[in-house]
């Protein structure tokens, strides 16, 4: 399994800012499963290494975390009823408890489900989720029901932001800033262009070997290009952790290059590669440049 983006990176840094809320407005009751599946995937992938993301389970809870089933189920009632769950900690590690069960993790499981919720029937995003082979865009409107969301075993999230919505900078510091140590997130902020930009979020197959995840990710960046191929970024970011093969091989890391020089033909990309919080978190920026 492989996600050329983020991935959970231990930040020693103290946060500072206050837990992120569940925000119920962003999503409908139809929206559930569909929420459920991808930040179900999400989860899953992000508790193997070389994240190690795992949720812990209080000996007395059955539930299993590990189960996607079980896992779905639970985020499918927290989204129901995000009122009733109580979250305690700081941005670098919480304990969720909800209907008896205690949990413990790292990455906010609000931000999870915010994002995933964001970017639902979002003309600026691409979300995809497959299941039983079949993808459905949900950022198109797509809705997936209970016996999709069980079969669910890939995900897709690239977002584009805007300049029109704000500070591009600070709109992609929402994104990265959880693994930055805070004096990072002022350098991170002076690489960033105040132009149209997309940030290449997660993309995880749970299924596939490391030639079938190529596959995938070239699907679904050209998903991607051929939405915006007549309004295409003038940025793009992503990040990755060591311990992926993107960053284990020179070829892999290669790939992203030669994706964006088919897709920005006759255009000079400038890459800037930057390593934060002790290499635990190595975030690449290319800036799309004039007609060569």
């Amino acid at each position: 399994m492989d996600m050329i983006i983020p991935e959970e990176s231990k930040n020693i840094n103290e946060q500072e800012s206050q837990l992120e809320a569940i925000n119920s407005a962003l999503y409908t009751q139809e929206d559930i499963p569909s929420i459920a599946a991808a930040a179900g995937v999400y989860i899953t992938a992000f508790s193997n290494p070389p994240y190690n993301e795992k949720w812990e389970v209080g000996d007395s809870s059955s539930f299993n975390p590990n189960d996607l089933n079980q896992l779905t189920d639970f985020l499918v009632n927290v989204l129901q009823r995000p009122q009733d769950i109580e979250i305690k900690g700081n941005n670098s590690e919480q304990e969720i408890l909800f209907d008896g069960i205690n949990i413990k993790t790292k990455y906010p499981l609000a931000n999870i489900i915010n994002a995933y919720s964001s970017a639902v029937d979002n003309k600026e995003a691409v979300l995809l989720v497959r299941s039983n082979g079949s993808l459905f865009r949900l950022s198109d409107g797509e809705k997936m029901s209970k016996e999709d969301m069980a079969n669910s075993d890939a995900i897709v999230r690239l977002v584009n932001y805007l300049p029109e919505n704000g500070s591009v900078s600070d709109q992609l510091l929402d994104e990265v800033g959880y693994y930055l140590k805070r004096e990072e997130k002022e350098d991170f902020k002076e690489n960033i262009e105040e132009k149209k930009s997309v940030y290449f979020g997660e993309v995880v197959n749970l299924r596939e070997n490391i030639s079938g995840q190529a596959g995938f990710i070239l699907t679904s960046f050209k998903e991607y290009f051929e939405k915006y191929k007549d309004d295409l970024p003038e940025q793009i970011i992503y990040m990755t952790k060591p311990g992926t093969s993107i960053q284990n091989s020179d070829r892999n890391s290669q790939f992203m290059d030669r994706i964006l020089q088919k897709a920005f033909q006759g255009r000079t990309i400038e890459k800037t590669i930057k390593h934060y919080n002790q290499d635990s978190a190595i975030i690449y920026i290319f800036k799309v440049k004039s007609e060569n």
